[in-house]
């Protein structure tokens, strides 16, 4: 059972429409990735990702998100409750 809600934000090393396209595509293969947006400002991407557990998020970072297509930094927190959802 997936229990684990983390949100990671990223920023890409360059934003041209290459960069862009090949980091999306490459999310889209990730199953955990259950949300993702692109944004404007400090981090260029969004994703809320769902885990088993801390393992689980630790074992895919160091086997899918870090080697991902142009990341330069990505930041994640692990939600711990949700306040309000509409």
């Amino acid at each position: 059972m997936f229990h684990a809600v983390v949100i990671a934000r990223v920023k890409l090393d360059t934003h041209d429409k290459q960069a862009l396209e090949a980091f999306s595509r490459e999310i889209k293969t990730i199953p955990e990735i259950q949300y993702a947006v692109m944004l404007m400002g400090a981090f260029d991407f969004d994703l809320h990702i769902v885990v088993r557990d801390i393992d689980h998020y630790q074992h895919l970072l160091h086997h899918r998100l870090a080697d991902m297509p142009g990341v330069k930094e990505m930041e994640s927190s692990v939600v711990l409750d949700v306040v309000m959802n509409t």
